[in-house]
């Protein structure tokens, strides 16, 4: 598992996938200039709260593994949302 890992780490690290900036627009917040950041910034709160609540229904404390878990599975969305939009914007040109 771990060798699989790391050649999906050494992949991504010397590939080139544009990723999206999450920059935001402040003199226009709405949704048709931010979608994409809105979209995964409400991803990685609805991981974040799964997390917590999940760790909060097994034990009475929050486990520092299931932070771990959460900041792991917002990374691996930021890369998702980079390729889905890559080819989103693939399609408009």
């Amino acid at each position: 598992m771990i060798v699989v890992l790391s050649l999906v780490l050494d992949v991504l690290m010397v590939g080139n996938l544009p990723m999206f900036s999450l920059k935001f627009n402040f003199k226009n917040l709405s949704w048709e200039t931010n979608k994409t950041r809105y979209v995964f910034l409400i991803g990685c709160a609805i991981i974040t709260l799964l997390m917590l609540f999940a760790d909060r229904l097994c034990t009475s404390q929050i486990n520092i593994n299931m932070i771990w878990l959460a900041i792991s599975l917002s990374i691996l969305w930021y890369i998702a949302m980079s390729i889905i939009t890559r080819k989103e914007t693939k399609k408009h040109t």
